[in-house]
């Protein structure tokens, strides 16, 4: 049964698949980064103050909207350190960036919320 009180926000959780840490809000999953670190115990804070404030729901701010370039970014910097063999990158860092450059063209201005299948 989900926590509903402000005096028991929902916990933060670890994925033991990925090792990631994440928070469940509303029915929702959000991964905050990799378990224990700085950042995602600070993103947690964030989210859990956005809840306490919503009166135990979560309503993203109107700056959790980014667009599909400004998500394809974020993406390709990860993707830069991520594809790696032994401390060179691979040809899969080189192919990310050529359909990240397709798609901008196209839907780079629209919102990803609103970019599916």
């Amino acid at each position: 049964m989900p926590r509903t009180s402000i005096q028991h926000p929902p916990k933060y959780s670890k994925h033991k698949a990925t090792g990631r840490a994440y928070v469940t809000l509303d029915g929702q999953e959000y991964y905050l980064g990799r378990h224990g670190s700085a950042d995602s115990k600070q993103a947690y804070e964030c989210l859990i103050t956005q809840w306490v404030q919503g009166g135990g729901r979560y309503q993203p701010d109107s700056q959790d909207e980014i667009t599909v370039s400004e998500l394809m970014a974020a993406y390709l910097a990860h993707a830069k350190g991520y594809y790696r063999k032994n401390g060179k990158q691979t040809r899969e860092h080189g192919h990310a960036v050529e359909i990240c450059r397709a798609i901008r063209k196209i839907y780079g201005k629209s919102l990803a919320k609103d970019f599916g299948p």
